[in-house]
């Protein structure tokens, strides 16, 4: 389910061998661990680890430096919305933001077609997505489900999560390329 754009960059600009899998959480996570085992099995243990795009600490902290850079650029901000999927980038910046300025209000954005993060924040415990079903929307880098190191985080630090329609994430995406000229 990624756009070809993406599918190109990574393979012609960074030379990566691109797995196609089935477009839900689930297959990716699977095609994840059969790539880094078969490099452990080829080329030895130390040779590969698995780096999970939302749930590694490692990476929910590197994403807190996102959060550093809003309060130099601006100090004085009263809140973020941060769009949400996995939760690793919105955990990386509440757990900065909450930390040094804590009466900074974070806010998850997250599509109606994936809102594992509004029904998990809404219920008061982790909320998965339909397993195995791919989700449509345009938004095409948060397809996924908190996990079980972003949902605490989510949970403990975030004060709100919203919904969004296909239609209002057309219409943001269309003001911001008339009126700030930037393609996102």
């Amino acid at each position: 389910d990624s756009p070809a754009v993406k599918i190109n960059a990574v393979r012609d600009t960074y030379g990566a061998e691109v797995k196609l899998c089935k477009p839900t959480q689930e297959a990716r996570e699977a095609m994840s661990a059969e790539v880094v085992a078969g490099i452990r099995a080829e080329k030895g243990e130390e040779k590969a680890e698995e780096i999970h795009p939302n749930q590694d600490l490692r990476v929910i902290n590197g994403q807190g430096t996102i959060g550093l850079e809003l309060l130099e650029q601006q100090p004085d901000i009263d809140a973020v919305i941060c769009s949400i999927g996995g939760g690793g980038l919105i955990s990386g910046v509440a757990t900065y933001l909450k930390a040094v300025k804590p009466e900074v209000k974070v806010i998850g954005a997250e599509p109606e077609r994936a809102r594992s993060a509004y029904m998990s924040k809404q219920e008061g415990k982790l909320v998965k997505n339909p397993p195995n079903t791919p989700i449509v929307t345009i938004a095409d880098s948060v397809k996924s489900s908190l996990g079980a190191n972003s949902y605490p985080i989510v949970e403990k630090l975030v004060d709100d999560v919203f919904i969004v329609t296909e239609d209002e994430i057309e219409d943001a995406t269309r003001f911001v390329m008339e009126r700030a000229k930037q393609v996102i």
